[in-house]
């Protein structure tokens, strides 16, 4: 019971989680609470410390549990903290982490000004105005559907696919 997990340096940690393994052994009747606090430079390694202190930090908190008999990941909610150089936004939940079962995740990427953002990465300048994509995925196992939107300037695109999984083929 009350166990933490951490990971990353030891003075500021990427992941934090508190919660409870009833059963370590079994690995059952877990409550785990996290949150990830993972600065850009993570990803953004070959670009000098300040370049990628301008893109901030992305936070995310989460819930992990198996109250439904399966390992369920709830209420992840993600997002950009201490920028002005793009702004993240994403939900996620897996009702079924092993199976993919009750996917349901939104996400949105939007940049605000290209020529900005192009220029903070050390890049050529070019007027794109803003930029934005976006993506809703919804998913049950065996249907799935998606709808992903690009944005550029005063152009947008929207695609929309559902697909779902037949039991027997043609």
């Amino acid at each position: 019971q009350n166990i933490m997990l951490q990971a990353g340096p030891l003075d500021a940690p990427y992941l934090k989680a508190q919660g409870n393994i009833l059963n370590l052994l079994e690995l059952k009747q877990v409550e785990v609470l996290g949150k990830l606090s993972a600065p850009a430079e993570l990803v953004l390694d070959n670009l000098p410390e300040d370049v990628a202190e301008a893109f901030g930090t992305v936070e995310a908190n989460f819930t992990v549990d198996d109250g439904q008999g399966f390992f369920s990941l709830k209420n992840l909610d993600a997002y950009t903290v201490n920028t002005d150089v793009w702004a993240f936004n994403a939900q996620l939940e897996v009702g079924d982490v092993e199976n993919l079962g009750g996917v349901e995740l939104d996400f949105d990427l939007d940049i605000a000004d290209g020529s900005y953002f192009l220029k903070t990465l050390q890049l050529k300048e070019i007027d794109t105005g803003p930029l934005e994509l976006s993506a809703s995925i919804r998913g049950d196992g065996t249907h799935i559907s998606t709808q992903i939107g690009l944005a550029a300037g005063a152009s947008r695109i929207d695609t929309f696919f559902d697909v779902a999984l037949q039991e027997s083929r043609p």
